[in-house]
């Protein structure tokens, strides 16, 4: 058994997997089993993985019908044999003291997640990003900070990196599945967000590294930032795993509020990847139509009867302002000079 797994979804990057791979492979740190889901790639990345990990027997491929990225993570879970978990994925890269790194802060202590700084990768620039200031410990005391900063509504100052996501982080397999923790199946977007506030709710012990070492590279053609035609169901699919989050952790404190965030930023998403994208073929007043069925819907209709938000950013107001005096056509025309120029 080993000591490390480390859990690669893959789907249609050929561009930037083979990085990925010899990012692992190269690591400082021997003792650990690479577990990769090609989840169903119709382009080369299948045949990328298989080549560069033929000769290696820490690595196990897995080719699987198209099935989403929650359900290749989960494939992956049930596959791992390690004593700790962490995931990588198919488009990012680790620093080569990543799995070195990690173990040593996870063997310190009782740890059960142990999370470090990264870096973000875009087409111009590398710039590092930081969670919090210097190496900290958090304890079941924290849990509550640590939900915020994963739902960006509690950023320590001059930190502009979210926690939300399971990259970045080692997990103690046993806490995982002690717990049941696992990616909701289905969901197209915000399920890294829904899984770590789980591990969060429930964590008794994280050790933060303040130390970049891991690569997040921003794709535009990225899952999160591709138009999907059906953006509303999505949107109340994650509101509703949401409520129930905060209905199950009544502790949080401004559990209303912070759930009022999620909503509005979700509408917003709709908004921009959707409705005032190019490919939205539907016509106006079609757009207006399904706009007002959204935000009238049950998981969205009382955080617009009165203003309540957890330290809501000023950039949101004008939007929320329109929504919520149901002023349709004026939400969608700012998201279209906001977002179309």
């Amino acid at each position: 058994m080993s000591k490390i797994s480390i859990i690669v979804p893959v789907y249609n990057v050929g561009k930037y997997v083979e990085k990925t791979i010899l990012s692992v492979l190269n690591q400082t740190y021997k003792d650990f089993e690479l577990i990769i889901i090609d989840d169903g790639s119709t382009d080369e990345s299948g045949e990328i993985c298989d080549r560069l990990t033929c000769n290696d027997n820490r690595v196990k491929v897995i080719h699987q019908k198209n099935a989403g990225v929650s359900v290749a993570r989960n494939v992956g879970m049930a596959e791992a044999t390690g004593e700790w978990i962490t995931f990588l994925d198919g488009d990012d890269y680790l620093d080569e003291d990543y799995l070195q790194e990690m173990i040593i802060s996870a063997d310190s202590g009782d740890y059960q997640i142990v999370m470090c700084a990264y870096y973000y990768v875009d087409s111009e620039n590398v710039n590092e990003y930081s969670f919090f200031a210097g190496n900290k410990i958090f304890n079941e005391l924290d849990r509550e900070l640590l939900i915020k900063t994963a739902l960006g509504t509690e950023l320590p100052k001059n930190r502009k990196a979210t926690t939300g996501g399971p990259c970045m982080k080692l997990f103690k397999s046993s806490f995982l599945r002690e717990n049941g923790f696992l990616f909701v199946p289905g969901l197209k977007k915000r399920q890294d967000e829904i899984f770590i506030i789980d591990c969060f709710s429930k964590v008794a012990k994280l050790y933060y590294i303040d130390k970049p070492l891991y690569f997040y590279v921003y794709r535009e053609a990225s899952t999160v930032n591709t138009y999907h035609h059906d953006q509303n169901q999505i949107a109340l699919q994650v509101m509703g795993h949401l409520k129930e989050f905060f209905s199950r952790n009544l502790w949080i404190k401004d559990s209303n509020a912070l759930y009022n965030n999620r909503v509005l930023i979700l509408i917003l998403e709709v908004f921009k990847l959707k409705y005032v994208r190019k490919e939205c073929d539907m016509s106006f007043f079609e757009k207006v139509k399904q706009i007002r069925k959204l935000c009238e819907n049950e998981l969205c209709s009382d955080t617009f009867k009165k203003r309540n938000y957890y330290k809501l950013s000023s950039k949101f107001s004008i939007f929320d302002f329109f929504i919520r005096k149901r002023m349709y056509i004026l939400a969608y025309l700012l998201c279209k000079i906001r977002y179309c120029g």
